[in-house]
């Protein structure tokens, strides 16, 4: 039923890496959840059941979600008008510089909130050297299933 380059090999084998963005028929999806198809994404799961077998478990982008991080996202953001990535300690950063909107995205894990210190001080550093645009964060998740949600 699972395919050993999926489920049984690990969410983090490079197969999967590779070839899967944020689910598949071949691992998480299937009729019995269809309504739930756009949700589910093996990145989220991974990171929800590291929370609950260790509740200090360091939740971030440099693990698991890497490849979108440097892949896909670049690459749809890049789309919309934003310039080429630009980091800041362990957070990727996109800017859209344009007489009709001026912004910085930085991209941030989907289980932070806004108290988060990686957050925090990147958020700082993108004021600082973008004194006069809106910066703003950008959730992988969402960046993957609706990039619209970020012209």
């Amino acid at each position: 039923y699972l395919l050993p380059q999926c489920f049984g090999a690990g969410f983090d084998s490079e197969y999967t890496q590779d070839q899967c963005d944020t689910s598949c028929n071949l691992c998480l999806r299937d009729y019995r959840n269809l309504a739930y198809h756009g949700l589910l994404d093996w990145r989220l799961a991974l990171d929800m059941a590291n929370i609950l077998s260790n509740p200090n478990a360091p939740i971030d982008l440099n693990t698991h979600w890497l490849n979108v991080v440097q892949g896909s996202i670049p690459a749809t953001f890049k789309r919309l008008g934003y310039g080429d990535p630009m980091s800041f300690g362990n957070l990727t950063w996109f800017v859209h510089q344009s007489r009709q909107r001026q912004t910085v995205r930085i991209l941030r894990h989907p289980l932070w909130n806004d108290d988060h210190p990686d957050w925090i001080t990147a958020k700082g550093e993108a004021n600082i050297q973008y004194p006069t645009h809106t910066v703003e964060s950008a959730n992988p998740f969402i960046a993957l299933r609706r990039p619209e949600d970020y012209i």
